[in-house]
């Protein structure tokens, strides 16, 4: 899974560096991964000291950490979930928010099913493809916006 993001993020020029925040458990996992092979972009692994679902950071404490440690506050980042398959070139995505001036991007995809939208983070979009309104997992979507992992 890890190598399959990693190869989608290679692809993208405006990436340098990746940045692998993990827990103690799998810490030293990660690490012997990064050293595995050879890889243009470098890979920095962060562990973020947590050892159970209880005392975990969660993503945004994850973000945080990395941002703080490696000194990126301020610098252009792509951030993605480790459990997600993305299924496009992620050079769309910076395209994208590139041509929108640079603030911020989410993805989202087209979920026509009902039911399984329910299962998705939901955005709405007003007509300059702004969020206007993010739900985790709604009862009742307010469109078919699924949130992508990046």
């Amino acid at each position: 899974m890890l190598d399959y993001l990693y190869d989608r993020l290679a692809d993208v020029d405006a990436v340098d560096e990746l940045h692998v925040v993990t827990n103690s458990r799998f810490a030293a996992d990660f690490r012997g991964w990064a050293r595995s092979g050879e890889r243009p972009l470098r890979v920095v692994v962060h562990d973020d000291g947590t050892t159970s679902n209880d005392d975990r950071l969660g993503a945004v404490g994850d973000m945080a950490l990395a941002i703080d440690r490696a000194g990126l506050e301020g610098d252009d980042l792509l951030v993605l979930a480790g459990d997600n398959l993305i299924g496009y070139g992620l050079d769309e995505l910076v395209s994208f928010w590139r041509e929108k001036g640079g603030e911020a991007a989410i993805a989202v995809h087209r979920v026509e099913d009902a039911e399984l939208i329910t299962q998705y983070g939901v955005a709405e979009l007003d007509e300059n493809d702004r969020v206007i309104s993010l739900e985790e997992k709604p009862a009742q979507p307010r469109s078919a916006l699924a949130v992508r992992a990046s």
